[in-house]
């Protein structure tokens, strides 16, 4: 009985062993792990949200933002969840009371974690919890496999790595594999196995070399090949051929025919490449734009360096209301010919007459032969936006952190010299009624103000608004870059940072932030119509205060550090854009002309605008 139940037992070990050796298995189960918790101090709309998100004690929340790849998280607090949580951007957005300790995160399929903070909640604060999810990874199973080659002891290769051959054996994960054979005098094999328990064994014959591997290639590449008059193919092209010394001849329409050369063919294997010569020259016809050129009696629309080979050509220029004029000309090897073909066209007069006179049109007008035509045109005004522009001279400005830019955020360092090119800069902020002109809608929250600066408006709306203005105008306005706007807020050429003599401004325009900007402690917490502050020392207005401005750039916190010098574009992708210059809600600290913070692109805000730039 003692060895029946011995017996029974060592079987089950086995084919347990076997089952988890032949198998993926996970070790354990997935988890979530905290990379960082750190407290946000620069979310300007996080911090907005929070005030206006209460508790049942009618405080503001505390908002931790958790970011995460993960989607599906649940979450419990010790104080509980103020609200829905809101998915944002990759970003959790979880609002709890003041004081809350804690944290827990649960998903089906993984094992919930509750994460105690080193420190107890603020009300109206933003937290960010970079939060990610750990993987084991899984056990794959191994097979012995035993592979034979005809010949034996062939070269192998397994999945890009040398196998040694003293045993035939080798051992390989479960899946598929790419197998390479080579052996002297015989074609190499390249195969793919799938290996699994039921598939351990190969065999394979690798098939003898009749002829030598012979690889030709021509400079450019459509040649023709003969060898003793016998044509191999077009280059590029690999066959096997017998050893030994033949003649060659190769030949492309346009290059100069390769002949009575030798190549010899040997083993282990042959490479050639021939480098072919063009057989051509170029003519250009100098004629009315609007004429047709036939070369030969093929047409040739472009009238420019038209290449052909070394002939006799025939050229014919034909118009309508034209008679057709031809010329003969020989063209050599290596020609560069110009000619004069202009057809005697029939002439009439046009007077034209436009409304406004400096509108631009496109219509057709048809004048006969010696024919009088008197035209009027008048256009409708399309919708502009009537955007007043300053000229900015461009210039070398230091970029950041400057002495008069005092308590600078990390993101605003090491300053750096800056270059950029000439632009035209808003006057203003873009308004209400502009905005309504174009896109036919409102979306300001501080409505009944025409010229108030619209607000609420993504950096995604900004981009439509533009498309659409650029079609109506037909010129190429575009939000600034970050440089373009520090440069133009602290008074671009006119600055002592762009060599000029100006004030070198803390905010744009001035030391005393009253005389230019509305902010929180004068805005009354609204808007305002834009150009009633001082405007700075190149005639733009509220470049400091009233609203934030979008900037084209994505935000990079260290990308001072290795930004181009010149007309930097701000990094080539990223998940955040730039705003400066503050808005009505910020301190005076925000108004800086070197403050820079990030947001989303798609977010909104009563507290966001924009200004262009118009290209010259």
């Amino acid at each position: 009985m003692l060895r029946t139940t011995l017996n029974l037992f060592y079987r089950t070990f086995l084919l347990t062993l076997f089952f988890f050796s032949g198998f993926s298995v996970f070790a354990q189960n997935p988890e979530f792990k905290v990379k960082s918790f750190t407290h946000e101090q620069n979310r300007l709309l996080a911090r907005i949200n929070t005030n206006m998100r209460l508790d049942d004690n009618d405080e503001p929340c505390a908002l931790i933002l958790v970011r995460t790849a993960e989607t599906g998280l649940g979450f419990a607090a010790s104080s509980g969840i103020v609200g829905d949580v809101e998915w944002k951007n990759g970003e959790y957005w979880v609002y709890v009371s003041g004081g809350n300790r804690t944290l827990k995160m649960f998903k089906k399929g993984i094992k919930a974690t509750e994460y105690i903070f080193e420190i107890i909640l603020q009300s109206s604060e933003t937290y960010l919890l970079d939060l990610e999810v750990e993987r084991p990874e899984p056990i794959i199973a191994e097979w012995p496999v035993t592979i034979i080659t005809q010949p034996d002891n062939a070269n192998m290769i397994i999945d890009g790595n040398a196998v040694n051959r003293q045993s035939k054996t080798v051992k390989l994960t479960e899946g598929t594999h790419a197998l390479s054979l080579e052996m002297p005098g015989y074609e190499k094999l390249e195969k793919t196995i799938e290996v699994d328990e039921n598939n351990v064994y190969f065999n394979f014959e690798l098939p003898k070399i009749t002829g030598v591997p012979l690889m030709i290639e021509s400079d450019p590449a459509g040649a023709t090949v003969y060898l003793e008059g016998v044509k191999l193919g077009e280059t590029p092209f690999s066959v096997f051929y017998p050893p030994g010394t033949y003649q060659v001849k190769v030949e492309k329409d346009g290059f100069i025919i390769i002949e009575n050369q030798t190549l010899t063919i040997a083993t282990p294997q042959t490479k050639k490449t021939f480098t072919l010569e063009e057989n051509v020259g170029f003519i250009t016809v100098n004629t009315f734009e609007t004429a047709k050129v036939f070369i030969n009696n093929t047409e040739y629309p472009e009238h420019q360096n038209i290449k052909l080979q070394p002939q006799l050509l025939t050229i014919k220029v034909t118009m309508p209301k034209a008679a057709d004029k031809e010329q003969q000309i020989v063209l050599k090897r290596n020609d560069q010919l110009t000619i004069d073909i202009f057809p005697d066209a029939a002439t009439g007069t046009i007077q034209v007459a436009v409304t406004p006179f400096d509108a631009t049109k496109t219509e057709t007008i048809t004048l006969t032969a010696n024919g009088v035509i008197d035209k009027n045109i008048k256009l409708e005004k399309v919708p502009s936006g009537d955007i007043e522009m300053v000229f900015v001279k461009g210039g070398t400005f230091t970029m950041g952190c400057t002495s008069e830019q005092s308590d600078c955020g990390d993101d605003e360092k090491p300053t750096h010299e800056v270059s950029v090119s000439d632009f035209y800069m808003g006057k203003y902020e873009v308004t209400q009624k502009q905005w309504l002109e174009i896109i036919g809608n409102n979306p300001s929250h501080f409505k009944n103000c025409d010229d108030c600066p619209v607000e609420q408006v993504s950096w995604n709306d900004v981009q439509e608004f533009i498309k659409k203005l650029n079609a109506n105008t037909g010129l190429h306005y575009r939000l600034p870059t970050e440089a373009e706007l520090e440069y133009a807020a602290s008074g671009g050429s006119l600055s002592p940072a762009g060599g000029g003599a100006g004030g070198g401004f803390k905010y744009a325009g001035s030391n005393n932030i009253y005389e230019v900007a509305w902010y929180e402690d004068n805005s009354s917490k609204k808007t305002h119509p834009v150009g009633q502050k001082q405007p700075n020392e190149l005639g733009i207005y509220d470049m400091s205060g009233n609203v934030w401005e979008w900037c084209s750039d994505w935000y990079g916190e260290n990308y001072y550090e290795n930004s181009p010098r010149n007309n930097p574009q701000g990094p080539s992708s990223g998940s955040y854009r730039v705003w400066r210059g503050g808005g009505w809600y910020s301190n005076s600290w925000s108004c800086r002309v070197a403050s820079r913070i990030r947001i989303a692109p798609g977010d909104r805000g009563s507290c966001l605008g924009f200004r262009l730039v118009l290209v010259p």
